[in-house]
């Protein structure tokens, strides 16, 4: 059976978790507290007596052994035991290397009861920031990231960090740790889709913290403009391309009488993007049509007057 722990997931049974199926011989579940016996259960974030309940039926009078896999644990500051209702024992487990712990069933029904064991997870030190709230907003085509803590003690920073399918993330950006109530970042750099984000807390000691995990979305518009219109005296002219697929753009100008004056080659990487075009000394002060001219030859028409 496996416990698996994320802000992202719920303590409630849903489709992130796994049903136990039984079968003929032995049976271990994880026995859920809405009464729903698993095979996989994913929670929430750990919290102080946080407890594991197992379901171990259909055992024989016999010598048995658990064995207890960590994973990613060792660093949250937490300590385990396997509590034994039967011998009224507590028996630490390491969070960092398996533990093999030996058992034995004898001809005593409270030997073989099935709720006999449970691991129980105590809080050896806590971090002492809260996260209050976290929100992601839509700001034109960014995100105003926020979030709110209390208890700001030792921390360090916040990393914001963002993922496009709400397990793996990364880091966008660090805000310095000012004794503030709230924080903000604005990412400049959405993805068309799924923006999910959280924030990371860092203390003075490198102890780590995670918010919840919010999600913003962007539906797949492409944009394609130009500025500044009209051109002004330098002739630098901006092409802002977003949520524009990947490929390689012909970027003509063309003057009243249908004629190219100036012509360039893109190679857009997708996404959202600004590309800077110099405009000749030698192209005259007037109206002109600027196209942009994609790999599936759809073409976009701008006006511009240089």
């Amino acid at each position: 059976v496996v416990n698996v722990y994320d802000a992202a997931f719920s303590n409630d049974v849903d489709a992130s978790d796994a049903i136990k199926f039984k079968n003929s011989l032995e049976n271990l579940a994880i026995n859920n507290s809405a009464g729903s016996q698993l095979a996989i259960e994913r929670r929430n974030a750990i919290n102080n007596n946080d407890t594991i309940f197992y379901k171990l039926n259909q055992v024989r009078v016999s010598n048995y052994q658990f064995e207890f896999t960590p994973e990613y644990l060792d660093d949250l500051g937490l300590e385990a035991y396997l509590e034994d209702s039967y011998l009224n024992t507590k028996t630490p487990l390491s969070l960092s290397t398996s533990s093999i712990i030996d058992f034995n069933i004898i001809n005593d029904p409270r030997s073989y009861n099935p709720d006999r064991f449970s691991v129980v997870f105590k809080v050896l030190r806590i971090v002492p920031v809260t996260f209050v709230d976290v929100n992601a907003i839509k700001q034109e085509q960014n995100v105003l990231v926020s979030w709110s803590v209390q208890n700001e003690i030792n921390i360090n920073k916040y990393a914001i960090e963002r993922s496009d399918d709400g397990i793996h993330f990364s880091a966008i950006g660090n805000k310095t740790a000012t004794n503030a109530s709230s924080y903000s970042f604005l990412d400049e750099q959405a993805i068309v889709g799924v923006n999910y984000y959280r924030i990371r807390s860092e203390d003075i000691s490198g102890d780590l913290k995670y918010s919840k995990i919010v999600k913003v979305v962007f539906e797949s518009i492409p944009s394609i403009t130009i500025y500044p219109n009209p051109v002004k005296e330098d002739r630098m002219l901006h092409l802002k391309l977003s949520n524009v697929q990947k490929g390689v753009l012909q970027i003509r100008m063309v003057n009243h009488l249908g004629q190219k004056v100036m012509a360039k080659t893109i190679s857009h990487n997708g996404g959202r993007e600004e590309y800077l075009l110099s405009i000749p000394k030698s192209i005259m002060h007037g109206h002109y049509t600027m196209e942009v001219i994609d790999e599936q030859n759809l073409k976009t028409i701008l006006k511009l007057l240089l």
